[in-house]
């Protein structure tokens, strides 16, 4: 539901690039794509992909926080949304803020499985390093939205946090998702699933390492 908007909001930006909407429109643009499209995805389909990976039983009130966490998500997209397109950055970080609590809500299941059984395969720290990603980059985005007083600096400065959003969030929950999946998908029994996991489980610390602490560099103010 939210695709739609955001795209339309990306052609009208591509055809009109220097209005003084532009900066509203791609902050606007941004949220629903990356908060809205992305996010809600990804959070919606944690809920079993992620004790599925872990191998342990879904917490008793997953689906509850799910559908206590999916309004306040939303709202979130909306506030921070209305925010962009309205020039008001104070409305933009409430919309961010409750964003966030969204996420601590759905999250509050997820943590009760990790502790029934921690994270032990390439495919669970990938996915807990990308979520980890987003908490860093929405509390980094909320600081943004409070330290600007401008809609137009606060629009040039999302480019510091793509990164994060995109290498750390994004691209990790499809490797962690895939590095599960892709053995399931092939299937030839317990044997073949057993050696297709163990093969996408090599180096699994040194690759993580590579990736986060590679991006952490990147992310440092150096050279």
């Amino acid at each position: 539901a939210l695709l739609p908007i955001g795209a339309g909001l990306g052609a009208w930006l591509a055809r009109e690039p220097v209005t003084s909407w532009a900066a509203r429109a791609t902050l606007a643009h941004a949220s629903i794509n990356i908060f809205g499209w992305v996010g809600l995805t990804v959070a919606g389909t944690l809920v079993t992909l992620w004790p599925t990976i872990l191998r342990t039983k879904m917490a008793d009130n997953a689906l509850k926080f799910t559908r206590r966490a999916l309004p306040v998500l939303v709202a979130g997209v909306l506030i921070t949304v209305a925010g962009s397109l309205l020039d008001q950055r104070y409305v933009g970080a409430v919309g961010i803020a409750v964003y966030i609590v969204g996420w601590g809500v759905a999250m509050a299941p997820w943590i009760i499985e990790a502790r029934q059984r921690p994270p032990h395969s390439y495919a669970a720290w990938s996915l807990l390093f990308a979520v980890s990603w987003l908490f860093v980059s929405l509390v980094w985005w909320l600081i943004v939205w409070l330290s600007h007083d401008s809609i137009a600096v606060i629009e040039a400065e999302f480019s510091t946090i793509v990164p994060a959003l995109t290498a750390g969030f994004a691209a990790q929950v499809v490797i962690g998702a895939l590095s599960h999946l892709v053995p399931v998908v092939i299937g030839g029994g317990p044997y073949a699933s057993r050696a297709s996991h163990e093969v996408l489980d090599r180096g699994a610390a040194m690759r993580l390492t590579i990736i986060n602490a590679g991006l952490l560099i990147c992310l440092l103010p150096v050279p």
